[in-house]
């Protein structure tokens, strides 16, 4: 047997040196490996797709039934109707006829005896780009169009602690401890986690002790923030404890990774200050933030910005110091690099992921280079490697 020259839907069985041309039933099409009917006429496939982060390849695959005068791609929308994204005709012309489209997609169709590949590239992926695709063909008879779900999904970029100035022993915290962060989208989730001094393990927060409440949850245009505040009585015990706010998702994030910012509390003494005299005293901690003693009261302060307490002048005029990281183009996510992407070394088409002080190597679509921000390209012009050689 043998596949009909020019329908996928008909086969040919030669018996006896007599040619029987036959016709599969259902609309399927003749599969050459198996030798019986089983391909459909007409195939795309479900894609995942990251925002920001390179090209998004979408494909409609028709198996000749015949001729046939256009290839279509539409998109349903949320009320049901659908909008015409491309149009291939005369099966070379190309139309990107969805103006939202228009400058974000690339567009071609490829053609051999048996087969028609409508490929779509989206440059730049928008969050009303995610839904069911519809991929249709203009034939001379009934062809069954197919769909396809297009999901979207975004990567979690790393949470940030706001700390409280005074954080004094037997005092509530006037102030929380705030965690924020993009989790990643759809799924993800934030929470915070403690490791006392005398411990080596971080472990969830005790309700009995810590307040811990979330004050924020906002998803939309393909984002989900979180927020957390944390409070608690801080006791001698709480000295040099490490909170840590961790967001995880597992969807995104490779091999359960996650990411996540830490603050080591100091607890000031409530005998800090040792007199009923009003004075200025170092915080012995932390060189911006100083000690006011007042008839026996704690109070911490902090100077502005890039200064340090001077216990000399009690000002703050002294210039924070700044600390040099040398980087190491060898590992360039060291020592602790959180949701940023670096070129490779010499290859145009990978780059580096930063998870955690990680670097995990990352590989831009088929025909593309890499530009920047975890993004490729098509243009070589624009692409990195480009303007290296220009430089």
């Amino acid at each position: 047997m043998t596949r009909h020259p020019y329908r996928c839907d008909h086969y040919i069985r030669c018996n006896n040196s007599t040619v029987h041309v036959l016709k599969c039933e259902n609309k399927l099409c003749f599969n050459t490996e198996t030798n019986t009917c089983g391909q459909t006429g007409i195939v795309m496939h479900d894609v995942v797709a990251y925002m920001n982060e390179g090209v998004t390849s979408l494909t409609c695959r028709v198996q000749h039934l015949g001729s046939w005068s256009a290839l279509r791609l539409r998109k349903i929308l949320p009320s049901g109707d659908s909008i015409t994204i491309v149009v291939a005709s005369n099966k070379t012309n190309v139309t990107i006829q969805d103006p939202n489209m228009r400058g974000r997609l690339f567009a071609d169709i490829q053609t051999t005896q048996y087969e028609a590949n409508l490929k779509l590239w989206i440059y730049t992926l928008e969050c009303d780009d995610a839904g069911t695709y519809l991929c249709e063909a203009d034939v001379d008879y009934e062809l069954p169009a197919t769909r396809a779900q297009l999901t979207l999904k975004v990567k979690p970029k790393p949470p940030q602690i706001t700390s409280p100035i005074e954080i004094l022993e037997g005092k509530r915290l006037r102030q929380s401890f705030t965690c924020e962060g993009e989790v990643g989208y759809p799924n993800g989730a934030l929470r915070w986690e403690v490791k006392y001094k005398d411990q080596t393990k971080f472990s969830g927060v005790s309700l009995a002790v810590f307040n811990d409440t979330k004050t924020k949850s906002v998803v939309g245009n393909c984002s989900k923030i979180i927020r957390r505040e944390l409070s608690f009585t801080p006791s001698t015990e709480q000295d040099e404890m490490v909170l840590r706010c961790v967001v995880e998702n597992n969807d995104t994030l490779p091999d359960g990774q996650t990411l996540w910012d830490s603050f080591k509390v100091h607890v000031i003494p409530a005998n800090f200050c040792s007199s009923d005299n009003s004075t200025y005293l170092i915080h012995p901690h932390n060189c911006r933030q100083y000690i006011q003693c007042a008839q026996g009261y704690v109070y911490v302060r902090q100077c502005s910005v890039g200064l340090c307490f001077n216990p000399d002048t009690q000002q703050c005029d002294i210039p924070e110091p700044i600390e040099f990281t040398v980087f190491d183009p060898e590992f360039p996510c060291r020592p602790n690099k959180n949701g940023v992407y670096f070129p490779h070394a010499f290859l145009c088409n990978k780059y580096t992921w930063c998870v955690q002080g990680k670097g995990i190597l990352q590989h831009c679509p088929l025909g593309t280079l890499y530009l920047a921000d975890g993004q490729c390209t098509f243009n070589t012009e624009q692409s990195l490697c480009y303007s290296k050689d220009e430089l």
